[in-house]
């Protein structure tokens, strides 16, 4: 039999794949992951912390420079019941006055949390306006 023979079988040679898997050395994954941690500082322009009868909890502030904003994370205890706000905010321009910027912050701050604690009261409310039927 001829091996140029169209009818010969044809055998597919033998192919040996090697796949070698490099995970990171654990240098580099502490390396890396200091570098998370720096860039995830950079980004806090302020944390506060406040402790107070009706309030405590804190306050975090940091720069989303890909969104071109501020976020405000806020975890506290309000009347005893724990609530988690968080809040996108507007970069501020260099041409407002610190008292413009300050007041902009309560007024948005102010009503994400009426929007959130009204959310609980919409059931109890709606329960109290319902006509009620008369007993006889």
């Amino acid at each position: 039999m001829r091996y140029d023979d169209p009818t010969a079988p044809r055998v597919a040679p033998q192919v040996t794949h090697t796949i070698i898997e490099k995970g990171m050395s654990p240098a580099e994954a502490a390396k890396l992951l200091a570098e998370f941690e720096k860039a995830a500082r950079d980004k806090i322009i302020s944390v506060v912390h406040v402790e107070n009868q009706l309030l405590n909890g804190s306050l975090l502030i940091e720069r989303e420079e890909a969104l071109g904003c501020n976020r405000l994370v806020m975890k506290m205890q309000l009347n005893g019941h724990e609530r988690l706000f968080e809040l996108v905010i507007p970069d501020w321009t260099s041409h407002e006055s610190s008292a413009e910027k300050l007041n902009k912050l309560r007024i948005a701050l102010a009503n994400h949390m009426v929007e959130a604690l009204l959310d609980e009261l919409t059931n109890p409310i709606i329960a109290a306006i319902q006509p009620r039927t008369l007993r006889s």
